[in-house]
């Protein structure tokens, strides 16, 4: 079973460009230390107050919550680093895997 991550959060409109650049910069990093981890950052297509952000992530073999903690850590460092306004308490984590 292939488990994949989808992580999704909310930011200010005036603040997107600062947060993406971030999460790639992250997911660069987490994706050039581990080998066969796709990572992609989307943004949601219909208008709202703020822009909703989807990180996904997939790993041959799937992610486990040791690969799940390493991949929260980083980007959740990367956010809040960039973002004061966004913690990993606003990321929400989710869990598939195809069956």
């Amino acid at each position: 079973m292939s488990r994949q991550l989808f992580i999704y959060w909310r930011v200010e409109p005036d603040r997107l460009p600062q947060a993406l650049a971030a999460v790639r910069q992250a997911q660069a990093g987490l994706m050039a230390a581990w080998p066969g981890l796709t990572a992609r950052v989307l943004e949601r297509c219909d208008p709202a107050p703020q822009a909703t952000v989807m990180e996904i992530y997939a790993a041959p073999g799937g992610i486990d919550a040791d690969g799940e903690q390493r991949i929260g850590d980083a980007l959740a460092g990367a956010l809040v680093d960039a973002l004061a306004g966004i913690a990993p308490g606003s990321r929400h984590v989710e869990a598939f895997a195809e069956r």
